[in-house]
């Protein structure tokens, strides 16, 4: 992960907002650097390059991600609720920020919202039994091809390629 090169790639006003984001969150910025490296290595272990794609292997990275920046903001003394705020507004940002096609990006939001759910029911958990949750969420994942399907989908993941 090279943030300085990939900051890069963002707009001047999607910058200015992270900038508002991490001054309203200054304690979740390192929590969320080590979320994101924990989630991508675990991602790489388990999936190779396949969580790049837009299938079952990144439908675990989405909603692993959104768990682990929760997790490591709640322990870093936030509350359940303002962790759960924090991970929704800055993969909100991410998702603006890094432009998708509109199913991919509809599948990434729906499933950083499970991965919240997932936090939110189960605030305890470890990354590690996260990870397994999340693993077996994507294993169960819903193939969808187009948006108007995600709204049906209430607490499954979804992916789009199979």
């Amino acid at each position: 992960m090279q943030p300085l090169k990939i900051l890069k790639r963002v707009s001047l006003s999607s910058f200015w907002l992270l900038i508002k984001i991490g001054l309203r969150y200054p304690m979740a910025i390192l929590p969320t650097l080590s979320a994101t490296k924990i989630c991508m290595q675990t991602a790489d272990q388990w999936y190779g390059k396949a969580h790049h794609l837009n299938g079952k292997a990144n439908a675990f990275r989405h909603a692993y991600w959104n768990y682990c920046i929760a997790k490591n903001c709640y322990n870093k003394s936030y509350t359940i609720e303002r962790s759960l705020q924090y991970s929704k507004r800055i993969t909100d940002w991410h998702e603006k920020a890094f432009p998708n096609r509109d199913l991919p990006r509809a599948m990434d939001l729906h499933n950083n919202k499970i991965g919240r759910l997932l936090f939110k029911s189960h605030p305890n958990l470890t990354l590690e039994q996260a990870a397994e949750k999340c693993r077996i969420l994507a294993e169960q994942s819903v193939f969808i091809k187009s948006v108007p399907e995600i709204k049906n989908i209430k607490n499954q993941m979804v992916h789009i390629v199979k």
